[in-house]
């Protein structure tokens, strides 16, 4: 009887230490390419093409969550790849970047998250990636955070670069 007790404890600590361990992906993308520099822009046609390139991207990445500003330029974004997938995309204030990043680590599932250029390597650096600063004119690049417990891998490449 002793041992039956000792192997389901050392399976619970096992599988306890496991669930804790499992990664998770959180890509993040600034909106593409924009019609004006009014308050909210819809994308342009460029910026549409590249909506759609990022199904090719995400399509089979395993996307549980997606997060957008309520900007028409973000959820046009997304857009594309949401309706793909069939998830609602979920909207978060561009200012509640903390209560985001605290939900994402929280829910622990892989997740897209669409913002600017201020708001994007804000998320990621609270998040705990690797950030740098984006202009004005940076369009299309993808970051993936790699999230296993505290350690966090940062990697990017851009959406519609060779097509």
């Amino acid at each position: 009887m002793f041992k039956f007790f000792r192997s389901v404890l050392i399976l619970a600590l096992f599988m306890g230490t496991g669930a804790s361990a499992m990664a998770y992906d959180v890509y993040l993308t600034r909106h593409y390419e924009k019609q004006s520099q009014h308050r909210d822009p819809e994308l342009t046609a460029k910026g549409q093409w590249r909506a759609k390139q990022l199904i090719k991207f995400l399509e089979e990445a395993g996307i549980q969550k997606i997060y957008s500003t309520q900007y028409r330029r973000t959820q046009q974004s997304v857009a594309p790849l949401a309706e793909r997938l069939d998830i609602e995309v979920e909207t978060y204030p561009a200012n509640g970047l903390a209560q985001l990043a605290e939900q994402i680590k929280h829910e622990r599932v892989n997740a897209l998250v669409v913002g600017h250029s201020n708001t994007t390597p804000a998320i990621i650096s609270l998040l705990g990636g690797k950030a740098k600063a984006m202009s004005e004119d940076d369009f299309g690049e993808l970051f993936k955070l790699r999230i296993e417990n505290e350690h966090v891998e940062t990697s990017s490449e851009v959406v519609g670069l060779n097509e």
